[in-house]
């Protein structure tokens, strides 16, 4: 009798977002804990005040791995060559403060395998 195993793939999307004044020229970060090989994904947009904003992306280390032209709206995907602190600093260069909206997307994904129950 050959013995049967059961694959199960769970897999749940999360989204945070939080809204920040940036205030003329100057920068404003947030923060984010990301294990190596996962993802840090999200976006950012203008959403009051006019022009638009420089996102970026430090590693641990302080090494730039996402840097963004002036832009209303920007979404990027770093992938984490190391564990650590991670953090997007929005600049904006003009001289009018601007509200800008973060979205964080997560995705956690579990693969389990299950024994047939006659072979347990």
């Amino acid at each position: 009798m050959r013995s049967a195993n059961i694959l199960l793939l769970f897999l749940v999307i999360s989204t945070n977002s939080l809204i920040l004044t940036v205030p003329g020229s100057s920068d404003e970060c947030v923060f984010e804990r990301v294990e190596m090989s996962n993802k840090m994904q999200g976006s950012y947009e203008v959403v009051a005040g006019s022009g638009e904003i420089i996102g970026t992306v430090y590693g641990p280390n302080g090494e730039v791995h996402f840097n963004s032209e002036k832009a209303k709206t920007n979404r990027l995907i770093v992938m984490a060559p190391t564990s650590g602190l991670y953090k997007l600093c929005l600049t904006n260069k003009d001289r009018e403060e601007k509200s800008v909206a973060v979205r964080e997307r997560r995705e956690f994904s579990h693969l389990f395998r299950l024994a047939h129950p006659s072979h347990r």
